[in-house]
């Protein structure tokens, strides 16, 4: 008997943008997604999981939060800037479907309260995954995402670092043991996620990565039932610590991409070790009616 199975995902072909306040990956519909820039003197000094609305972060008077949605195949762009006495930092993203790129600068002194600059976003597609064989039963998606760029800090307290997460129905991807997080920066948590970070500790210190990572996302579906899946990211220039030592620390996160990497398989939970053999591949094997599927 020959089965196939067949990925579908459902990408529209609207395109606009619009800027609303407080974007975040649960206000976002399929197929589409969200960016946001944010520049400014003061904030609370840990960030969220991406996909969270980081214009919370920066209510401080002066700082500068831009964000604006996308949907189908277009893009948004925004950028964010503050500059006042010793404090200057900027950040800049454009953000579509299937990929995030964008920069974040931070030059601030050691005593200010985690002064910051940040881009976050990503996209949600919605997708169909069928096989006669299997229809009703539970599996996973295993995709990859491509990460590349470079991080730097310097001073007492610079910290830069790019994280990526992603969810499934507006609930956050758990770790299984089918996912890698590749070469990026452990953290401890039970979430599927990309981490790549560098901090300073003393004075005249500086540290500096070039990150060209590949993550391994897999996503449980049933068999025949659409779901969301939307993948986020940011890019966060700021403090490590707030403190009262004299001079200034800066930092700067250069994401060059954050990219859809594809499909790879799918594995019926029930035979965790048996690849199904026949499935679409590419998108010259979708019908005409079918929808391209994200880069």
């Amino acid at each position: 008997m020959t089965t196939t199975t067949r990925v579908v995902a459902a990408t529209g072909l609207c395109s606009c943008a619009s800027a609303l306040a407080g974007l975040s990956q649960s206000t976002i519909s399929a197929p589409g997604g969200f960016g946001q820039a944010c520049a400014g003197p003061d904030t609370p000094g840990s960030s969220p999981w991406p996909g969270s609305d980081f214009t919370s972060l920066h209510t401080a008077v002066g700082s500068d939060a831009q964000e604006g949605s996308f949907s189908g195949i277009s893009s948004v762009s925004r950028n964010a800037g503050y500059s006042s006495g010793n404090i200057s930092n900027s950040s800049g993203g454009s953000f579509g479907m299937g990929f995030i790129s964008g920069n974040a600068h931070n030059n601030a002194p050691n005593n200010s309260h985690f002064a910051q600059a940040d881009i976050n976003g990503g996209w949600k597609e919605t997708f169909l995954i069928t096989n006669a064989a299997y229809t009703g039963q539970s599996g996973f998606m295993v995709f990859t995402l491509n990460v590349s760029g470079s991080l730097a800090a310097a001073g007492f307290a610079g910290a830069a670092n790019f994280r990526v997460t992603g969810y499934k129905n507006d609930i956050q991807l758990m770790i299984n043991s089918l996912f890698s997080a590749g070469n990026s920066d452990a953290i401890s948590t039970d979430r599927q996620y990309g981490n790549w970070a560098v901090s300073t500790s003393s004075i005249g210190d500086t540290k500096s990565k070039g990150v060209s990572g590949t993550l391994t996302f897999a996503v449980p579906f049933t068999f025949g039932t659409t779901f969301n899946l939307g993948i986020y990211g940011y890019a966060r220039a700021g403090m490590r610590s707030a403190s009262g030592v004299a001079g200034n620390s800066t930092a700067e996160a250069i994401l060059a991409k954050l990219a859809w990497g594809g499909h790879h398989r799918r594995v019926c939970q029930w035979q965790p070790r048996r690849w199904l053999n026949r499935f679409v591949r590419n998108r010259n094997q979708l019908g005409a009616s079918d929808r391209k599927l994200p880069r």
